[in-house]
Parts: C-alpha cells; structure tokens; sequence
C-alpha cells in the first residue's frame, strides 16, 4: 500500500486551512519576538543585596567578638576588684582586732586638746591683731593731727621775722616810763629764760596754773624736733599794770626767786601790750635781771631746745 506524501500545496488551495495557517503562522511571529525583548530582564539583579547582608553580617560578628572581649576584661576587672576588697577587708579587720581601745581614745584627746590650744592661739592672736590695727589707726590719726599743726606753726614761723622788724620799729620810737628811755640793741644770750606773756595789757606767769602743757614735735630739715606746745586756760589769771610792783605779787616773787648771774626774762609780747611791757621792764631792770623780749600775736606757745627754732636775744646792757 502506498503512502499518500502530504503536501503543503494542498494546505493553500483549502480556504478554512489556508486561514488556519495563517493565523498560527502570525501567532508565532509576535510571540517570539516578546522573548526576545524581555530577554535583558534576565540579569541577576538580587545578587548585590546578598553582598551587602553578607559584609553587614561580618560586621556584626566583629563586634560581637569586640564586645564579648570588653565584657571579658570588665569580669576580669570586677574580680580583681572584688578580690582586693576582700583582701582590705580582711586587713581593716585584723587592724581593728589589733587596736587597743584605751589607746585609741588617748591619741583622740591628744588631738583634740591640740585642736583646742591652736583655737586658743588663733583667737588670741586675732584679739591681738585688732588691737594692733586700733593702735595703728590712733597713730595715724595723731600723726595726721601733728603734721597739720606743724604746718600751721611753720607757716607762723614764716611771718615772725616780718612782725619782729615792724614791732622792734615801734618799740625802738616809744618811751619807757616818763623817761623817754628806748629799747637798746638785742644780743645773743645763753642765760636759761623765764617765760612771760604780754595779751590784752595783763602779765602771765607760764606756769602751770595757767597753762595746758603738751609735748609735741615738728619736722625741719628731715629732723624731727621735739617741743612742748602751752595753751593759756581760760582760769588763768594774769597781772595788771598797777599789781607788777607789789611785792607779793606773782611777778614779783617770781623775779626773787631768779639767780641773775645765769637767769633772764623774756616776755612774749602781743601787740595790745605795749603798756605794761614798759612798766614790766623797768621792774625787772631794777631788779638787775636781763631782759629779753619776742613778738607773739598767737593763742599758742610753742617751746623748743635753744638748738632749734629762732632764738630770743636779750637787751644789750
């Protein structure tokens, strides 16, 4: 029996077949060329995450081991820690086993009686200190006083020489009794003074009874001179005109009472005085004392060595 070959002729010349072939045959042409373009989307995209989870994971196991080896060392630590505290444990333990209680409380009264006695110190010293620092202040207060009433008897100082010369002219041209006798030239002399004071036409005695006396000092040339300062009391009596001749009068037993051969007067005259300066001088020229005299116009006398400040002369005979 022969085979009947098959051709693909007849297919074509079948209408239904010929359609058949055709649509399979367009089926086949747009299939494959779907594959062949999403063939790219066959790259193995996943395989960079999986890198990454894999070094993430490396990572992680590092510092676990880090971590698992400071953990070691810190138990390490904590038992030396905890061995050491036994130890000092042990050793507080024998050393207060080993501590004599009487002892103890003997070293704890030394002490603080030693605290005690530098409390004592340190308070007496602060009482100290206080007094010290009034004492300071006092000083300086005085030294502040002093050098205003050095400034004030310097610039005193200053003018005397000028009332010297205007209270020796008008002495020089009044008289002396009803005489008319003048005063002589003033010379050096090295006689010990007796002080009196000429204000308000009365005679004071520089005792005393009528004076405050205060030691004092003053800085001339970089040397401190000592002084004595008297201020006239407001009790003081002085003399008049018409008392200096009585014999028991202050002036007159005050002028016995003189050696001549190494004593004077001097009187410290005031400018409204110059009536009893006459009468005075011519009861002390009797008597045969030297006489001195110096213009004073201030409620203060200042007194020093004959070494230092301006030295009163006396009358030349």
């Amino acid at each position: 029996m022969r085979r009947e070959q098959f051709s693909f002729l007849e297919i074509s010349q079948d209408p239904l077949l010929t359609i058949l072939a055709i649509v399979l045959l367009g089926t086949v042409w747009f299939v494959l060329p779907d594959k062949d373009r999403s063939a790219p989307q066959k790259i193995q995209r996943p395989a960079a995450p999986a890198r990454k989870t894999a070094s993430s994971l490396v990572q992680l196991e590092s510092k676990i081991q880090i971590l698992k080896e400071q953990i070691a060392a810190r138990q390490k630590e904590r038992g030396l820690l905890q061995s050491d505290l036994l130890r000092g444990r042990t050793s507080a333990e024998q050393k207060e086993e080993n501590v004599d209680p009487a002892q103890m409380q003997l070293s704890v009264d030394k002490l603080r009686s030693q605290v005690e006695q530098k409390q004592k110190e340190l308070a007496d010293l602060r009482v100290q200190i206080q007094i010290a620092r009034r004492a300071a202040e006092g000083e300086r207060d005085k030294r502040d006083i002093q050098a205003r009433e050095i400034a004030r008897l310097q610039n005193m100082l200053k003018n005397k020489q000028e009332e010297l010369d205007r209270l020796k002219k008008a002495l020089d041209s009044a008289s002396v009794a009803s005489n008319s006798e003048g005063f002589t030239e003033m010379v050096d002399s090295d006689k010990k003074p007796t002080f009196f004071e000429l204000v308000n036409n009365q005679l004071f005695f520089l005792d005393s009874q009528n004076y405050r006396f205060e030691s004092v000092y003053f800085v001339e040339g970089g040397q401190r001179i000592n002084a004595t300062r008297l201020t006239r009391k407001a009790s003081a009596k002085g003399e008049s005109v018409g008392n200096l001749e009585n014999a028991q009068g202050p002036f007159s037993k005050a002028l016995s009472g003189l050696n001549p051969q190494n004593e004077r007067v001097v009187f410290l005259v005031h400018g409204n005085s110059f009536a009893i300066l006459k009468k005075a001088r011519a009861v002390t020229k009797r008597r045969g004392v030297e006489i001195g005299w110096w213009p004073f116009e201030s409620d203060q006398i200042i007194l020093t060595s004959a070494s230092h400040g301006d030295k009163i002369g006396s009358e030349k005979r």
